[in-house]
């Protein structure tokens, strides 16, 4: 079927009209749909002509609205630190370029992040609902094979019968009287008749085992497109595990570190703080996992390299929390997970005071 063709028996302008709705009600109106399967498959032949036109259009639209609504998220997430980064720049700070780079990069984190975890619900609902199809169709197609072992048996029953009619026809033996041979036939051929109409010529569910194998076709496609995105998702945030970063989380043979994006920061609960303005942040910037670091005469061998707590990266994404070069206020949740909140866990926070400036809780270790 050609799309012009498709259009025309759809009855649609555009196949970003197209829909399953339009498609049923079509057949719903068209009397010989009802009487005919070709006539209703012809309708869903249509459908699959223009759905991966439409489908297409759709997702380029939706990229590009995504983009755009990234973009502006941005835009409003970084406005009030482009104001500063502006008065800076103005002081000619060799750094102001590579810090709004390095909290784009934060935005871009959290949001891939974020739409994983989204990937991954809606892929637990679709998931669900493409079980739901197909028992569907599991309970169709054994309730039509069990009408069909039911016809056989009738049919074999009938058979029974009318060799019994016949045998008693060509009796010649004289044992059975033409009267009794009448009533015996009479009865027998009432059974046949009694058979005959318990048995199903044409199944009953024909129609709706058709519309279930389409609605699965169609949930296959949707749980596919899903299952594409995740890997896509999935392939994204594994170059942030591949080689050390900033917002990396970095295990090495001495301690743990988050490598951040200021030049100082509050001591951080559970992990060491070094800075990828530092040395020490700059010897474990693009190492892998296996390779070994050398800061200050000791050997830093990276045992593995993860992505920090997603709480925590949305606690930095927001700007009030940073002072000009610090991280004053810190998230809830640790890099590693778990609510800072807790007294229990919680060590002392240092202040950003003159009193602690030579302190090496302060700074990066």
């Amino acid at each position: 079927m050609s799309r012009a063709d498709a259009l025309k028996l759809l009855k649609l302008d555009s196949p970003l009209e197209l829909n399953v709705g339009h498609v049923q009600k079509m057949i719903d109106a068209d009397p010989q749909a009802l009487e005919n399967i070709y006539v209703e498959s012809a309708y869903w032949d249509a459908f699959h002509v223009l759905k991966q036109e439409r489908d297409g259009f759709l997702a380029k639209e939706w990229e590009a609205n995504r983009i755009k609504d990234e973009a502006k998220a941005k835009r409003e997430l970084n406005s009030k630190s482009l104001i500063k980064s502006f008065e800076q720049q103005k002081n000619n700070d060799p750094f102001v370029g590579y810090k709004n780079e390095m909290r784009r990069e934060l935005g871009d984190l959290v949001y891939e992040i974020n739409h994983s975890k989204q990937l991954e619900n809606q892929f637990l609902e679709e998931n669900k609902e493409l079980e739901k199809r197909k028992q569907a169709l599991v309970k169709i197609v054994n309730y039509q094979r069990a009408k069909d072992d039911e016809n056989i048996n009738i049919t074999e029953s009938i058979l029974d019968l009318e060799k019994k009619i016949a045998s008693i026809n060509n009796d010649k033996s004289g044992t059975i009287s033409p009267e009794v041979k009448s009533i015996t036939i009479s009865k027998l051929k009432r059974d046949v008749v009694n058979l005959k109409s318990k048995r199903s010529l044409k199944n009953p569910l024909e129609r709706e085992l058709f519309l279930c194998q389409q609605a699965l076709l169609i949930q296959e496609s949707v749980y596919e497109d899903i299952k594409l995105k995740i890997e896509k998702s999935k392939i994204k945030l594994l170059e942030y595990t591949e080689t050390v970063r900033i917002y990396s989380l970095v295990e090495t043979n001495e301690h743990t570190y988050f490598i951040g994006p200021f030049s100082g920061s509050r001591a951080i609960a559970g992990v060491n703080y070094a800075s990828g303005f530092g040395e020490l942040g700059k010897a474990l910037k693009s190492m892998k996992k296996g390779e070994t670091a050398i800061y200050n005469g000791q050997s830093l061998e990276i045992l593995n390299i993860s992505i920090p707590d997603s709480r925590w990266l949305q606690g930095l994404v927001t700007p009030v929390n940073w002072e000009e070069d610090y991280l004053t206020v810190l998230p809830d949740w640790s890099p590693l997970g778990w609510d800072l909140r807790d007294r229990t866990k919680r060590p002392e926070l240092w202040s950003r005071s003159p009193g602690f400036s030579n302190n090496s809780r302060h700074l990066e270790r």
